[in-house]
């Protein structure tokens, strides 16, 4: 999930809760949260938004479960490359 907070073409849609989270849901329904990878796309972004920008709309919002945001926000990828935190 990636340019997810500044694709929408209309600046007032660009908050998470509007069109670009009625396209993400699709995607996280076919594929499922385990094989949906966050990131920031950094490259092309950084010109309209910064990290906290990026990061913030899938943190805050409602439309995730606390399960679905971690697994969105690093278990897939950790899952993935079979990464585990260190204690």
């Amino acid at each position: 999930m990636t340019g997810a907070r500044n694709g929408s073409s209309r600046p007032r849609l660009r908050e998470f809760g509007c069109d670009r989270f009625q396209s993400l849901a699709r995607v996280f329904d076919a594929w499922g949260f385990d094989r949906c990878l966050w990131g920031t796309d950094w490259t092309r972004a950084f010109a309209v938004v910064n990290y906290e920008q990026a990061v913030e709309p899938f943190l805050k919002t409602d439309r995730l479960s606390d399960t679905e945001r971690a697994m969105l926000m690093g278990g897939a990828t950790a899952k993935a490359y079979g990464w585990s935190p260190k204690g």
